[in-house]
């Protein structure tokens, strides 16, 4: 695990980010702020920290607008497909999170562990589920066709659309 910050350690980010941007103080008044209250962190430690802040947050609103956007596209859909697809983008951010070895911040390695686990669990899990429904939808339409006399042809194309062949 990597080198903790002093805004980190000292837990201090948040109020970081509140002098700045709701008081307007820039990282000199703050750092001097801070150092009032006891804090020994310097001014280019607290600018540090609000960047990484700001990074983060500008990750955290795109990740919801993508989320946004999922919902919207599959909200006509079946509810295994949105699940599914959640699954496949929170299984992208895990490894996006394991790609930078010091970004872990598990007291534990297991619960990393654990977490990827499960999601290839619920993912694997819904691929099953989706299969088992697009299986029987294709039993169900190939009875219905038979019992009222469709053109198996016309079957065959449906059929082909369901499973993407």
């Amino acid at each position: 695990m990597g080198r903790r910050k002093k805004a980190q350690l000292y837990d201090i980010i948040q109020k970081i980010v509140y002098l700045y941007e709701k008081e307007k103080r820039d990282f000199k008044t703050i750092e001097s702020l801070l150092r009032t209250e006891g804090y020994d962190i310097s001014r280019s430690s607290i600018h540090r920290a609000y960047k990484d802040y700001s990074e983060a947050a500008k990750q955290y609103n795109e990740w919801w607008d993508k989320i946004e956007i999922l919902v919207q596209q599959t909200q006509s859909k079946p509810t295994s497909f949105m699940l599914s697809s959640l699954v496949a983008m929170l299984t992208q951010k895990v490894l996006e999170f394991t790609k930078d070895i010091d970004s872990f911040d598990f007291e534990e390695p297991e619960q990393l562990i654990a977490a990827v686990h499960k999601l290839s669990q619920m993912s694997q899990s819904l691929e099953k589920h989706i299969t088992e429904k697009l299986q029987k939808a294709a039993e169900r339409l190939e009875e219905e066709g038979k019992r009222r006399n469709i053109d198996p042809e016309f079957l065959k194309l449906i059929k082909e659309e369901i499973y993407g062949v």
